[in-house]
């Protein structure tokens, strides 16, 4: 059973105030946002309510993938969602039609400005309670609920400063405050905050088998804080950052079953993994209103709904939105060491098709009798149920989502490696992901002659972080930082602009900040 769900505690935080005449006597029983914040407990409730905006519009319950697997080219667009539009994610497909008023995409910016905005909450109430607090064990959860708040917002920010560039930058609840049209900042600052944020973060909270499931730990802020040096290109940084948790210094995280099993890292029970580094949890929908269960775990429409839309809206046999893009499958077969081989074996993990010369997996049902796969296309077996039974109905999957795993460590060492003239060592780990794909297949793994120089290793790294994370929302954000974005789809058939590479700046926070409305180019960012 999952130890943690992300449900809201619902906490009027009343900012304003009233005179009240002489006589008025004030109600013991009223709280506001500087009397309701009154020990650990009640501080950790505003804990749990900034990891719940990992389920808000334009995150993990639904949008984030759908944003992410298309602009990366991972999926295409099904007839199911030409003909069936789902709000404006479709617009999205082959970049033809977003712009400022999408608003998947101002959802996404604005989820993660509430979270933000919940952090620094968390940040100063905890300032405001610490001098009150004598209790060893309680002043301890104060530093971890910090420090977790810390993460969150060093999280947010992150994806800020890479999707959308300069962004106003809110360093405090005062500053939020005070200052609700701020201007943007450039991103050399929103990237120092950003570091400082998980600094604090890593040495403040507990390793993962201290925590509570869902919950940030030490490596997740170490590996964050590694992959925001490895994007600024501090390369030493990276890889020291990087290097501790693939050694084991914040307790032993590595490969754990086959990517499917019930216990894999996709599958039913996936919460327990040990390559999982940070997760947004999921449950099964029980009560709540679930069809629209983003964000309603804080409005009475909703209910304690954690579930991700994903399975059914990218499932084959049940809301078939999301197929695989067939560049993507074909990838998957290519040389290696000059020899050509067989479709990676990783595509029959991956992905379902009737074409078994791609190597995808042509049955599924493994467990409720075996079907042959019948549907024309490539479709999505990560994330999926379809091993188990032959159709789930309705979007109320309880499959976790994997934001930072084992794997990445070991593309992202590699990587940070190569850039430092490492090649043996980046070879060595990049072969043991191979090795965990296909065991005791010598000729599956890489020798010294595919990696001779930095520009032929960078272009093994990059085709294997686009394989081993397709799907997973990793690929548009690779393109982008490499600065290949633009001439990648061309060469897949996607025409796009140069200002793509950055996300258009939402009508929203343009309609009410002019400070960021006076600072935007050719209408988009």
């Amino acid at each position: 059973m999952k130890t943690i769900y992300l449900y809201i505690v619902a906490v009027a935080l009343i900012a304003g105030s009233c005179k009240k005449s002489v006589v008025e006597l004030q109600n013991p029983s009223a709280y506001d946002y500087y009397t309701y914040f009154d020990s650990p407990k009640r501080i950790n409730e505003a804990v749990i309510a900034t990891y719940a905006v990992f389920l808000h519009p334009g995150m993990y319950s639904r949008d984030y993938y759908y944003i992410f697997d298309l602009l990366g080219n991972d999926a295409e667009a099904s007839d199911v969602t030409l003909n069936r539009p789902p709000q404006d994610l479709w617009k999205l497909y082959r970049y033809k039609f977003y712009d400022k008023t999408n608003k998947n995409i101002g959802w996404l910016w604005a989820s993660l400005y509430r979270m933000v905005l919940r952090a620094n909450v968390v940040i100063d109430r905890i300032g405001a309670l610490r001098p009150s607090v004598q209790d060893p064990d309680d002043l301890n959860s104060l530093d971890q609920y910090q420090a977790e708040a810390s993460f969150l917002r060093g999280y947010a920010y992150f994806q800020l400063v890479t999707l959308w560039g300069r962004v106003p930058l809110r360093k405090s609840y005062k500053e939020s405050i005070e200052n609700k049209r701020p201007p943007r900042a450039d991103t050399s600052a929103i990237w120092a905050f950003i570091v400082q944020d998980l600094k604090y973060a890593k040495a403040h909270l507990p390793d993962k088998d201290d925590a509570e499931l869902g919950r940030a730990t030490r490596g997740a802020a170490a590996v964050l804080l590694g992959k925001s040096y490895l994007y600024r290109k501090d390369w030493s940084n990276a890889r020291i950052e990087i290097d501790a948790l693939y050694n084991g210094s914040y307790n032993q995280y590595g490969f754990s079953g086959q990517y499917d099993e019930e216990d894999g890292l996709f599958g039913t029970n996936n919460q327990n993994n040990d390559e999982i580094i940070f997760q947004v949890m999921h449950g099964k929908f029980n009560d709540g209103e679930y069809y629209y269960s983003e964000g309603l775990q804080e409005s009475s429409d909703g209910g304690p709904v954690t579930h991700s839309y994903r399975a059914w809206e990218y499932g084959f046999a049940d809301m078939p939105r999301m197929r695989v893009s067939p560049q993507l499958v074909n990838s998957f077969t290519y040389p290696v060491n000059g020899i050509q081989l067989p479709p990676d074996p990783r595509a029959e993990y991956f992905f379902y098709g009737t074409d078994a010369a791609s190597g995808v997996k042509t049955t599924y049902c493994r467990n409720c009798g075996d079907s042959v796969f019948t549907k024309a296309g490539f479709w999505w077996k990560k994330y999926e149920y379809y091993e188990d039974v032959p159709k789930y109905d309705d979007p109320q999957s309880s499959i976790n989502s994997v934001v930072i795993r084992f794997a990445d460590v070991l593309l992202m060492l590699a990587e940070a490696n190569i850039r430092l003239g490492r090649l043996d060592e980046a070879r060595d780990l990049i072969n043991e992901l191979r090795s965990h794909a296909k065991p005791n297949d010598p000729l599956f793994l890489y020798d010294n002659s595919s990696f001779s120089n930095q520009s032929q290793a960078m272009q093994i790294l990059m085709h294997e972080r686009q394989i081993e994370l397709c799907g997973e929302q990793s690929r548009f954000f690779d393109l982008v930082r490499w600065n290949i974005l633009k001439s990648t789809l061309q060469n897949e058939g996607i025409i796009i602009e140069e200002k793509q590479k950055l996300l258009p700046i939402p009508q929203q926070e343009i309609s009410t900040n002019p400070n960021v409305a006076n600072d935007i180019q050719n209408d988009w960012n």
